[in-house]
């Protein structure tokens, strides 16, 4: 629980007062590429040493260097889209694009520049277990309303999508 809300996996959801803000960081993406990368690099860096120091069939001028540089690549990589993570995570609320408002003092969902997308009554949460980023170890809730669904959360505990579900019933959906 974080400030009066909940924070996972680059989603959090805090209530402000009779509103409720929905930030979607965007991250999930990101750092499952930088882990998936930069430990493909590692491996790939760790192997190479091991062989050379192990085998004597390697091929020293030609072979040694090639996986060298594709593990530089892929290290490379993985620490570019880190740094994008980062950037990303400590961006300041009002500059992250994907932002959602359950304003309960109007009775609107609106975006994050205050634009109304629909009224509160149209708007449902949808709770459904994740198999496309996860194959099924987390949970993702979406808010459904008429005209568009987007994820707001995601996560594997149980005890912080329940904390989920007791907010979005509070704001009245």
């Amino acid at each position: 629980m974080t400030r009066g809300g909940e924070r996972s996996w680059g989603y959090e959801v805090r209530r402000e007062g009779q509103r409720l803000v929905l930030i979607d960081r965007n991250l999930w993406g990101v750092a499952y590429a930088a882990a998936v990368l930069g430990g493909a690099g590692f491996v790939l860096a760790v192997g190479t040493l091991a062989a050379l120091s192990t085998s004597r069939a390697v091929d020293v001028a030609t072979e040694v260097p090639a996986l060298f540089g594709v593990s530089a690549l892929l290290l490379a990589i993985g620490g570019f889209l880190y740094r994008a993570y980062r950037h990303r995570r400590d961006l300041p609320e009002d500059q992250v694009a994907r932002r959602l408002i359950l304003d309960g003092a109007d009775g609107l969902l609106r975006d994050g520049r205050g634009q109304a997308l629909a009224r509160l009554d149209a708007v449902r949460a949808l709770v459904r277990t994740d198999f496309a980023w996860t194959r099924g170890v987390a949970q993702v809730v979406f808010l459904d309303w008429p005209g568009g669904r987007r994820p707001i959360y995601r996560s594997t505990s149980r005890r912080a999508m329940a904390s989920l579900v007791t907010l979005l019933a509070d704001a009245g959906l």
